[in-house]
């Protein structure tokens, strides 16, 4: 069995028109790193329109429609990348479709972003010279956040950007947050007159038009400015900076290792969901306790997907 040629499916959430220009950038940086392979796009949001992409004229698919197209062409195993930032819901939720869906195909998914300690390091090191604060500045960094236990992961990775980068840096959360400190008083504290955000969202999108630099009183950017705090935006979210597709397709190669190795890889280092065991295994479905917080019942599922 070769790796070359062997199809890739990159499953982003959604399809908008900030995000179509995001993905189609880092479709043109994927075809570069895999030229002889080839590549379809499926999207994990729970309501995807059913037209074709008006930059290139694709059928926009779901998971499952871009895993039967492949086997309408007589192909037995794909990658299937998630461009998610966190294994958090919408992972889990692709990991499901994928485990629900009936193409008879064997197929290895790439880890997001950030899988484990191991990403954290060369994720920093991507985003470079964006996280250096100027004179008077602090640079925040914005998280989507997640009532996921993959939660924890964002306060582990925001260690290491203290690490980095020194107090001036932070990570917040526009969703399910629960600061120590609120970020006017830590811009206070520190003594800075300029907050600069730096989306940590693959795509750039409404969290950071509204929730961030929204007009409404309770946007960051406007309790910034109660505090005589100035606020500046890097408007590109992560998809947009090369080295971040980079690590991507790094994950993909893992991905095709994996896929073509002797023994399966050991948990936390890939996982491969045969054609068999998806027709014939039934999973539960993860979902939220009625508290909006995760269910313990479900937490044996997010062990067993986790990379």
């Amino acid at each position: 069995m070769n790796e070359v040629g062997t199809p890739v499916v990159f499953a982003a959430f959604g399809t908008r028109t900030r995000a179509r220009m995001t993905y189609a950038f880092m479709h043109r940086e994927f075809s570069a790193h895999f030229p002889n392979h080839e590549i379809l796009w499926a999207y994990t949001a729970r309501s995807i329109p059913k037209t074709r992409n008006s930059d290139s004229g694709d059928p926009v698919l779901s998971v499952k429609e871009a895993l039967s197209l492949l086997a309408s062409r007589g192909h037995e195993r794909c990658i299937l990348q998630s461009l998610h930032v966190l294994p958090a819901w919408e992972f889990h939720h692709l990991i499901r479709e994928t485990r629900e869906s009936g193409p008879p195909l064997d197929v290895s998914v790439g880890a997001p972003l950030l899988a484990g300690p191991s990403d954290y390091v060369p994720v920093l090191e991507a985003l470079g010279a964006k996280l250096a604060p100027q004179d008077g500045e602090a640079v925040v960094l914005v998280g989507h956040g997640t009532d996921h236990p993959s939660v924890a992961m964002y306060e582990t990775f925001n260690g290491f950007v203290g690490k980095m980068w020194g107090p001036r840096v932070w990570m917040e959360l526009v969703q399910w947050a629960e600061p120590q400190e609120p970020m006017e008083a830590r811009a206070a504290r520190l003594g800075v007159d300029r907050v600069r955000f730096v989306p940590f969202l693959i795509v750039a999108g409404e969290h950071v038009k509204n929730d961030v630099m929204g007009p409404h009183e309770t946007s960051w950017r406007n309790r910034l400015r109660k505090a005589g705090v100035s606020c500046v935006c890097d408007w590109e979210g992560l998809g947009m900076l090369p080295a971040i597709s980079l690590r991507f397709s790094e994950h993909v190669g893992t991905a095709l290792s994996n896929l073509f190795a002797a023994e399966r890889p050991k948990r936390f280092k890939g996982l491969i969901l045969d054609a068999a065991e998806r027709s014939t295994r039934n999973f539960p479905k993860p979902t939220r306790a009625a508290s909006g917080k995760t269910s313990c019942a479900n937490l044996s599922l997010v062990a067993e997907t986790a990379l």
